[in-house]
């Protein structure tokens, strides 16, 4: 009779982890499920839509980085000339307080 009630208690035991398996398992089979449709969106469908003669206007990612290249240096050079500007109205603002 001790023997089944052991057994009844390693069966009772065994079912919480049972169904930690079980929640993983289904875990893992959506999130195999969501890689298979980013696969094939970016794969198949989204070829397709740029493929698209409405969509040709758009630029390609190496033309929006040089823009983005040539407005930063154009934003730099101003700054480095405001710089200049304010270090040469300082250097006047020392010279008038030394006075």
């Amino acid at each position: 009779m001790e023997g089944l009630v052991t057994k009844v208690d390693f069966q009772r035991r065994k079912q919480p982890s049972r169904c930690v398996t079980v929640c993983l398992g289904l875990l893992c089979a959506v999130l195999l499920a969501g890689n298979i449709g980013q696969f094939i969106y970016y794969e198949i469908i989204s070829p397709l839509a740029s493929a698209d003669p409405t969509q040709a206007s758009l630029q390609f990612p190496g033309d929006r980085l040089q823009d983005c290249y040539d407005a930063s240096t154009a934003e730099r050079k101003q700054l480095e000339a405001k710089l200049s500007n304010l270090t040469e109205v300082k250097g006047s603002c020392s010279r008038v307080t030394q006075l």
